[in-house]
């Protein structure tokens, strides 16, 4: 069973151009039509010379643009405030020894 062009193209949210992509004549692109079983529309070798016309037109244009030069980087940007340095050591005086004892004051109370 056949299905034609229009319901084809809708369900499956294809152009012309996109079903036809890779193919360069017109039989070719009736056997691609024939080979999905699908019935073309009625004035296919119209819209294929149109396609074909197009994309000779584009090819121009692409080949004749020059390239585009490379982007810029923008440099990093620098923080004003001077970065942190960690917190230095501060030496016990030599008389106290490596380790300190816990002290624990008591008060004594008047009787």
């Amino acid at each position: 069973m056949s299905v034609r062009w229009d319901l084809f193209s809708s369900r499956r949210r294809l152009s012309l151009s996109e079903f036809s992509q890779g193919i360069d004549t017109y039989e070719s692109l009736v056997e691609k039509f024939n080979a999905n079983k699908i019935i073309p529309p009625e004035n296919l070798e119209v819209l294929f010379k149109s396609l074909r016309e197009n994309k000779n037109k584009d090819q121009k244009k692409t080949d004749s643009k020059t390239p585009a030069p490379p982007k810029k980087t923008r440099a990093r940007r620098s923080s004003p405030a001077k970065k942190s340095e960690p917190a230095k050591k501060q030496k016990t005086s030599s008389s106290s020894p490596a380790k300190k004892k816990y002290f624990r004051k008591v008060v004594k109370k008047d009787e």
